[in-house]
Order: structure tokens, then sequence, then C-alpha cells
């Protein structure tokens, strides 16, 4: 079953279900792992551009199969607190790794989130610190 926001192997190359309606499932544009971030003359990637409709079994008769972002070249979902959500992580303008109660109305919280800036664990807060203290020097 290809579900919303699934991504789709065809052969050597990768499309996403941008939406699903009864079992007629849109499809972004295809595109290889090598180009599958490239932004063309309008400033899309290709999993952002509607491409075709099939239905769920015309994908199923092609051999297209689901797979995960990473294997079609995307980056992987970011994790996203919910209210309620003990704590997240996240990296202060000093360097340290600080943690918060998710509260999705608070300006501060969502900015972290839009620039990347949570995380689910202090462990991934500590590995991205590192990655960008070795970037600096």
């Amino acid at each position: 079953m290809f579900t919303k926001n699934s991504y789709i192997k065809d052969g050597h190359y990768y499309m996403k279900v941008l939406e699903t309606l009864g079992d007629l499932v849109f499809v972004s544009w295809s595109w290889s792992r090598e180009n599958a971030l490239r932004k063309d003359d309008q400033g899309l990637i290709p999993s952002e551009r509607t491409s075709i409709v099939y239905t769920q079994k015309e994908l199923t008769a092609l051999g297209h199969r689901t797979c995960t972002a990473e294997e079609a070249g995307m980056p992987a979902e970011r994790w996203r607190p919910e209210n309620g959500d003990s704590k997240y992580y996240f990296i202060d303008s000093a360097g340290n790794v600080e943690s918060s109660v998710w509260d999705s109305f608070s300006s501060g919280h969502a900015f972290r989130l839009h620039v990347g800036n949570v995380y689910k664990t202090k462990e991934e807060a500590e590995s991205a610190l590192k990655k960008m203290k070795e970037g600096m020097e």
C-alpha cells in the first residue's frame, strides 16, 4: 500500500507520494539519488513537484515498491516533539546542550524546530554539537 509521504522505488529512480485519494496515488517527479536535492528553475526539488496520478494497482503492477527516505537520497524525517513530551534537547547560543519541555505556542521553540535545533535525546544534541565544532576547525 502506497501512503502519503512514502517513497517509491522505480528501478533506478524514486518518487514521493504527495497525496492519496481513495485508490488514487499522486506522485512527484522521479529522481535519481544524485539529483534528489537539486532545485529546478522554480526552486523546487523533484519530490515537491506533482507529476502523475496512478492507482494503487497500477503502481503494484509496474513493480514499484516502497523504500526509505535514505534509500531515495532524501534526508530522514526529523523528529518533532508534541505538546506534553517531557523534554527535548537543543544547543544554546553559548554552545551548551540544554533541555526544555515542548510548547508548540512558544515562538522560541518553533524557531529551534525550524532551524533544526531540536533533538530527541541529549546524545543526539551532543553529536550535532561535536559536528558543528569540527566544521569550525
